[in-house]
């Protein structure tokens, strides 16, 4: 007789905004400085065991800090990729 061990995980589709082509904003919320924090946050995540059985998957988007294009990158995160969780938009005038 086998002995079969599954195990289930919860994916977490997170989407990302960002800024990538204007220069003003690439120090304090480009796209390097911004990925690059979230994979920190995710690596801590894991190492601290915080959300066991859970993977997290990215979705990333370029907002631009425009408003319009902020809420069809939305719209687009929730209808046709299916994200839980938006972490954006990246400007507060594209709210």
């Amino acid at each position: 007789m086998k002995l079969i061990s599954v195990t289930f995980c919860r994916i977490i589709n997170v989407g990302l905004m960002f800024v990538k082509d204007k220069l003003e904003y690439e120090l304090t919320v480009g796209y390097r400085t911004s990925a690059s924090a979230v994979l920190i946050a995710r690596d801590r995540i894991i190492k601290e065991q915080l959300l066991p059985l859970h993977e997290i998957n990215f979705t990333v988007r370029f907002d631009e800090c425009d408003e319009k294009r902020a809420v069809g990158l939305s719209t687009e995160l929730v209808t046709r990729e299916y994200v839980d969780v938006i972490i954006g938009p990246t400007c507060s005038n594209g709210m």
